[in-house]
């Protein structure tokens, strides 16, 4: 069964390659970016299944028991257009273009400069010889991370919203 599923993965991918994405890279010109654009489709339909599973799993949960309870449903809608252009790939790929730049030219001037930044593996030793228990260690301390940059990012932008109202409508909503 999860053969198949690969299978049937790997034909849409390469479909969706073949059909949508190829023609347009070799119509401009860039036919060098073929083989990164497959590894982007194939993010583009894991974010498609993380979009799916996450939707068949916790909408009835935000339906029966909802953590939040919301009078003004849209401005769930900004979270969900978020997560979409988040998952499948959008906003990483406007983050790679806009921020490779600066990012390239930040690591060439530190390794002008003999800096190499600090790792866990530096810690850790044992985590260079050790890759799974690695990935699992990033893995939990990126998530961890990104789990409370998100949670902030909402308490911050509803305490802000909150001041807002206050100043501009006089305590009204």
């Amino acid at each position: 069964m999860f053969q198949s599923f690969l299978d049937n993965f790997v034909l849409v991918q390469g479909w969706l390659l073949d059909h949508v994405v190829q023609p347009p890279l070799l119509a401009l010109g860039l036919g060098s970016l073929v083989e990164p654009a497959f590894d982007g489709v194939e993010f583009f339909l894991y974010g498609v299944l993380q979009l799916g599973v996450a939707y068949l799993l916790l909408r009835p949960l935000e339906y029966f028991r909802p953590i939040e309870h919301w009078s003004d449903r849209k401005a769930v809608r900004v979270d969900v257009l978020y997560t979409f252009l988040d998952r499948l790939g959008i906003v990483p790929l406007a983050v790679f273009a806009l921020l490779s730049p600066l990012i390239m030219s930040l690591e060439g001037w530190m390794r002008f400069h003999d800096f190499i930044p600090p790792q866990l593996e530096d810690a850790f030793p044992s985590l260079e010889t050790r890759p799974l228990i690695a990935f699992f260690v990033y893995l939990i301390i990126l998530d961890f991370f990104e789990y409370w940059r998100h949670r902030l990012s909402h308490t911050q932008g509803r305490s802000m919203k909150n001041r807002s109202r206050s100043v501009v409508y006089d305590g009204g909503w």
